[in-house]
């Protein structure tokens, strides 16, 4: 029951039976979306009650041994997932995303309509991540109390497999028929598109609807009757073209592919600064530039000469879009050799000894890694894409931000955390690596303090002592250097 994955064939009918019965599994969801995961988080509370319980014999507890680190870790994951899922779903959380992202799915003005269906998507894209995770886990912690061969009449395995595992099955089999109705809603077709109606209310009370398969296939074959497109024949190559049409399809993607989990075990390694994704969409929409790049700009820093306009002009004049080679992997290339520039700069800055280098990059995260590169790339004047636009007659210079992002994931999963090992859990590291940055902290704040004294008597007249710092704090105190203080030091209430 409990690894059978969603149906988002909008064609198939779905859940386990009538759309009586499907409609009857879904009562948890009547409350809204936290019913869910505030009943996923009592069966994990109540699983770890019971093997902290007296109902734990030590015969129990033997059989155990081997499983229990896979047991408490699966929980813990469950934990993690039930947080990431409610973070996700925060009503203020979900509608910056969602118009964040509503020009990668729609042309044209913002609607209300138009933007319920981008919240609608991204709530079934992680609810279904969420769907796959947790079954996942919970799979997992069956597999581990069926391999313990404990006996059939312990009492801590009766009230394991009633009071947790089955009652979880359930719930998830019920959030499978779930997201499969809401695959329905979007008509996600086997190619990943979904199709958008503006004949369909794109919000939970929808899912409830009776017979939608009826009603649903009724709005499609009349979409498809006025001359829109079925997105069905349609492969995610075709996205720019149906963007422009009045029925839009919008790719729907495995968040595992494009979202870094690099989280670990302890409470203080399970934050956001762990967490990192880049958008898959809008990379497509960087890499439709790359085949009018005449230039990159790769040198390592102030050390080697900066390109000239004149000679960017020179060298359009001559070059032929594309003819430099592939872009994508020369820039990577150029942004492995930039990553290790970055950290020895930043190790440098802020005092960090070369044994810690790993832990140093865990710690500091994904996303603040990313803001480092990007503020380490505009100060030294390197890593801009120069391309033709306008009719290729103006030169225009970007960075690629999300294909940055996307180098950045790849390499965290290939060089960071193979690396940082077992360390990543040890508080003595991240203890260390804080202390040597708050230290460097204060020692620029006083630099800072004693830069303010030499100032003018006018101009401390003219604005306040705030005003003034926050003026000049990147430069007295470095505008990377502030994007590690602000990893790791909290500010003072």
């Amino acid at each position: 029951m409990m690894n059978v994955a969603p149906d988002t064939n909008s064609g198939s009918p779905g859940g386990n039976g009538t759309d009586q019965e499907e409609r009857d599994r879904l009562g948890v969801f009547k409350s809204g979306y936290s019913a869910l995961t505030d009943r996923q988080n009592a069966l994990v509370q109540t699983a770890q009650q019971l093997l902290s319980s007296s109902m734990l014999t030590g015969e129990d507890r033997s059989k155990l041994a081997d499983k229990r680190q896979t047991i408490d870790q699966s929980l813990k994951e469950l934990q993690k997932l039930g947080r990431e899922l409610s973070t996700d779903l925060n009503p203020g959380n979900l509608e910056k995303t969602a118009t964040r992202e509503f020009h990668n799915i729609f042309s044209g003005d913002v609607t209300d309509h138009r933007l319920a269906y981008a919240q609608f998507l991204k709530t079934y894209e992680y609810l279904k991540r969420y769907y796959l995770q947790a079954t996942r886990a919970w799979q997992t912690l069956r597999d581990a109390f069926t391999e313990a061969k404990i006996s059939e009449n312990s009492e801590i395995r009766k009230q394991i497999f009633s009071t947790c595992l089955r009652p979880a099955g359930d719930l998830n089999d019920s959030l499978r028929i779930f997201v499969d109705r809401m695959a329905r809603l979007l008509n996600i077709q086997s190619t990943g598109l979904g199709v958008y109606s503006p004949e369909i209310v794109y919000q939970l009370s929808t899912i409830f609807t009776p017979n939608m398969n009826e009603w649903l296939r009724g709005i499609f074959e009349h979409m498809d009757q006025s001359g829109r497109i079925d997105s069905a024949q349609l492969g995610a190559s075709s996205l720019p073209e149906v963007r422009t049409r009045t029925t839009v399809a919008t790719q729907v993607r495995t968040l595992e592919s494009w979202r870094l989990d690099a989280s670990g075990n302890a409470a203080f390694n399970q934050s956001s600064h762990y967490f990192f994704q880049y958008d898959p969409r809008m990379l497509d929409q960087e890499r439709e530039k790359f085949a009018d790049v005449i230039y990159a700009d790769t040198h390592m820093g102030a050390d080697q000469e900066f390109i000239k306009s004149d000679f960017i002009l020179n060298v359009s004049r001559k070059a032929t879009p594309g003819a430099s080679g592939n872009v994508e992997e020369e820039y990577v290339q150029f942004l492995h050799t930039f990553f290790n520039l970055v950290i020895d700069i930043s190790m440098l800055n802020v005092d960090i000894p070369p044994a810690d280098r790993n832990v140093f990059v865990y710690h500091l995260g994904p996303q603040s890694f990313y803001n480092l590169t990007i503020k380490f790339l505009q100060e030294v004047n390197t890593g801009a894409l120069h391309r033709r636009a306008a009719g290729k007659r103006v030169i225009t210079k970007f960075l690629p931000g999300e294909l940055i992002k996307k180098t950045i994931l790849e390499w965290w999963q290939t060089s960071i955390m193979p690396e940082v090992g077992e360390a990543k859990d040890d508080p003595a590291y991240l203890k260390r690596i804080t202390n040597s940055v708050r230290q460097m902290h204060s020692n620029l704040s006083q630099k800072a303090i004693e830069e303010y004294a030499k100032l003018p008597e006018a101009v401390k007249q003219s604005k306040s002592r705030q005003d003034i710092f926050r003026e000049n704090m990147s430069n007295w105190m470095g505008a990377t250097n502030i994007i590690i203080f602000r990893r790791f030091l909290k500010p003072k209430k």
